[in-house]
């Protein structure tokens, strides 16, 4: 795995310390920089915050034992207490299964709202270079237009249950301003769209998560309601280096989206383009479409960026074929490829 385009932002000896280091995002960012450091004469120190000790054992394995990674078991509504310099913050700890929000919504704003401010004071603590939040395009409340640029937004039910998560990163991303203009602290958002990759858990209720638990459980795509709705994906090596590039390049206090360019589609269409991946690998799976009326909550039918911002810092798109990124993943999930740490940046 590499990093390519890196070399002159992550530089030796410097600490990053990653909260949420057991979900997608953040284990692929520790993970990454792991893999950096093999290549470096002064490895970067990399800490972990994570709650679940026994799930970061599992990820991680052999990872634990480098002298350049620390883990730290952490509540996101708890202070964290590390010892020493930590160059950067990357802030991803977060509720994001639907399940949880919709039935635990006060503990879904705490956690939330509580993990990004312990970050912001343990940056004031450290004097950090930079912290990054990880916030999302569901900040952008109930939207008509065509693409989405950072200034666009439009309004959100504070009353129902569907906007506990995009409020809480809303006040997370407020709260990151309010540090930065206060206090200086030197902060940015990234405001991801949909991320996939090998690493994922199929367990949070996404649509994607959804179909590749159909398929690996050889069991028929069932799509509820029409489909029609547009959603971008960008495979996690790209977003991963999208995300330090705006921790080390972007303009402090300020949000940058995180997308694909190119891969635009229906629920629909990637529904189809999951079932010829299937076929390619030898799993025959039907699509079915039913409860056309269905609407599960959704805010924002159509999710297409405007990714100019994040470009002008020197980003570019580089694993653009969903096609060979869901034949991939499968055969990883199925288990007929090597299962290590490498993520294949």
């Amino acid at each position: 795995m590499t990093l390519e385009g890196m070399e002159t932002l992550i530089k030796e000896g410097e600490t990053y310390l990653i909260t949420g280091a057991n979900g997608f995002i953040g284990s692929s960012i520790a993970l990454a920089l792991f893999e950096y450091n093999q290549n470096m004469d002064v490895p970067c120190k990399i800490i972990l915050t994570v709650r679940n000790q026994e799930k970061a054992v599992k990820k991680y394995g052999q990872v634990l034992k480098s002298k350049n990674v620390q883990l730290v078991v952490n509540d996101n509504k708890e202070k964290i207490i590390v010892p020493g310099k930590i160059d950067y913050i990357i802030s991803t700890a977060a509720v994001t299964k639907k399940e949880i929000f919709r039935n635990y919504p006060a503990d879904t704003l705490n956690d939330n709202i509580f993990g990004i401010y312990n970050c912001l004071e343990l940056a004031k603590e450290k004097n950090v270079k930079g912290i990054l939040f990880i916030s999302s395009v569901q900040t952008y409340g109930k939207l008509q237009a065509n693409m989405i640029s950072e200034d666009n937004f439009g309004p959100l039910d504070c009353m129902k249950e569907e906007t506990v998560y995009p409020e809480s990163k809303r006040i997370g991303e407020m709260l990151s301003f309010a540090y930065y203009r206060q206090f200086g602290i030197p902060t940015k958002c990234a405001r991801l769209f949909h991320v996939y990759g090998r690493g994922e858990e199929y367990n949070n209720g996404t649509f994607l998560s959804d179909f590749f638990n159909d398929i690996i459980s050889d069991r028929d795509i069932v799509i509820n309601g029409d489909g029609n709705e547009i959603r971008n994906l960008c495979y996690i090596s790209d977003v991963v280096r999208a995300l330090l590039f705006i921790l080390h390049k972007g303009n402090c206090g300020e949000a940058y989206n995180v997308g694909s360019e190119f891969n635009n589609y229906s629920i629909k269409d990637w529904a189809y383009l999951l079932q010829k991946a299937a076929a390619e690998t030898n799993h025959n799976v039907n699509i079915i479409i039913k409860n056309q009326g269905y609407s599960n909550g959704k805010i924002l039918d159509k999710q297409i960026p405007y990714l100019e911002k994040l470009k002008q810092l020197g980003w570019k798109e580089q694993h653009v074929d969903a096609l060979l990124n869901f034949k991939e993943m499968i055969n990883f999930k199925r288990g007929k490829q090597d299962d290590s740490i490498r993520i294949y940046f």
